[in-house]
This record gives structure tokens, C-alpha cells and sequence, in this order.
């Protein structure tokens, strides 16, 4: 490989991955790692970033010589147009991986949520998948796992659950952990935590990926986290 390439791992899910249990240029940063892609991101023609492209072991692979700078949506963009003109349009979300190190933040892995059509979840909607080349306008995240290097790949590693967790979590970020709830009349936040897009601490969410914990009533009559980040709760679903 040419030396200055750069890698990433495409790795293609449908909202549901057998096995889980569970912008304008610079878009809207809801939240240590959340992007929101609200406007569509110009990908200039003339400065291609991502070069060659192959597979392992069925997984695309494509060279990338630019700047994959994190709150700058047009290489995300030509990284998912470049799949698209290879693979079916029928994905709903991409999950990507880098052979380098990038900034990234409090956050190991970040969403970049390109579109949501739900109503009643606390989201406005918004639509940019057609300038991720997915002209069926299906695809809605784009998840940034940053350096394969700081993940257990390994099935049968106890690291692998924790990856499994955190790229459950960043999927989630597409409909979880956003919405008020009225309280004496007035719209109420007590539901969120953190950047507003986690559950807060206090809730009994049953210790969703999503944050919360799983609260239990001792001998003692005081509530005790027993539990935190380990599945996908009710609430989530």
C-alpha cells in the first residue's frame, strides 16, 4: 500500500444486527458523540479522498488519503457514496472503522445521524441520505468507530462484549434518549442526562447501554445502582 493511505473498514448492518443484544460541513454537535448532519454535505469532485477499494473476507475496504477530521461530514459523505456505487442500496445505517487514529473527543465512537423521519421522539426531521448516495433514502446513521486498534475484535474475548455495547449505544442514538415529558404544564428534561442524548443517572433504566442504571431497594430501604450500560432496556425499545 501506497505510503500516506489511509484505511477504512466498512462494515454494512441492517438496523437489527443478527447477534446484538442489545450538514453543512460542520454539523450540529448534539452531544460528545453525536453529530447531527442536518444539511447536506458538499463533496468536492475534483478532490477525491477516497481512492482504491477491495474486501476481507467480505467486509469493503477503501483507501482514504485526506482529512477525516471528526464534524466534517463531506469525506463520511464520499465514503458512503463510494459504497454505494459498489453494494445495494438496502442498509440502514454504515459502521466504520479506521486503520489510524483520529481525535475523537471524551468519545471512543461517535453517530452521525443523516436523517430521521419519526415524529414524537424529541427529534426534528430531517433527510440527507441522498447525499450519502443512498438514493432510497434509507440509510439514517453513519457510526464512527474510529482506530480498529481500540477494539477487541476477538468473539470469544470478554473486550468484544464492551465493543458490541458501545456500537449498540451509538446505533440507539438514532431514536434514544431525547424526549420531555410535561411536568406541571412545563416541558421537563429529568428523563436526560448527559448532553441531553443519555438517559440520566437517576433513571431506572433497567442499565441501558443508553446510560441510567438498574436501581434495587436493599434491606436497608435505600435505593442502590446495581447495575449500569449492559443492555437495551424497555424504555429503549
Amino acid at each position: 500500500m501506497k505510503a500516506g493511505i489511509r484505511v477504512l473498514w466498512v462494515v454494512i448492518a441492517l438496523a437489527l444486527w443478527a447477534g446484538w443484544v442489545e450538514a453543512a460541513t460542520a454539523p450540529e454537535r448534539a452531544g460528545s458523540d453525536v453529530e447531527w448532519i442536518r444539511q447536506a454535505p458538499a463533496v468536492n469532485a475534483r478532490a477525491k479522498a477516497v481512492g482504491g477499494s477491495f474486501e476481507i473476507e467480505g467486509i469493503p475496504v477503501f483507501e482514504f488519503s485526506g482529512d477525516y477530521s471528526r464534524g466534517s461530514s463531506p469525506p463520511r459523505a464520499e465514503v458512503a457514496q463510494r459504497y454505494f456505487e459498489r453494494y445495494r442500496d438496502e442498509h440502514d445505517l454504515l459502521l466504520v472503522f479506521t486503520d489510524f487514529e483520529f481525535e475523537t473527543g471524551q468519545a471512543l465512537a461517535f453517530a452521525n445521524i443523516i436523517k430521521n423521519d419519526v415524529q414524537g421522539i424529541g427529534l426534528t426531521p430531517h433527510d440527507n441520505s441522498a447525499a450519502f448516495g443512498s438514493a432510497s433514502g434509507r440509510l439514517h446513521n453513519y457510526i464512527d468507530m474510529a482506530a480498529v486498534s481500540r477494539w477487541e475484535l476477538n468473539p470469544s474475548s470478554p473486550g468484544y462484549g464492551f465493543l458490541l455495547d458501545v456500537a449498540t449505544h451509538e446505533l440507539m442514538h438514532r431514536w434514544v434518549a431525547h424526549p420531555k415529558y410535561l411536568k406541571n404544564g412545563v416541558p421537563s428534561d429529568d428523563l436526560l442526562g448527559r448532553d441531553e442524548a443519555h438517559w440520566n443517572f437517576f433513571l431506572d433504566s433497567d442499565a441501558s447501554v443508553m446510560y441510567g442504571s438498574d436501581w434495587q431497594l436493599g434491606a436497608d430501604g435505600q435505593f442502590e445502582a446495581v447495575d449500569v450500560r449492559h443492555r437495551l432496556s424497555p424504555l429503549d425499545l
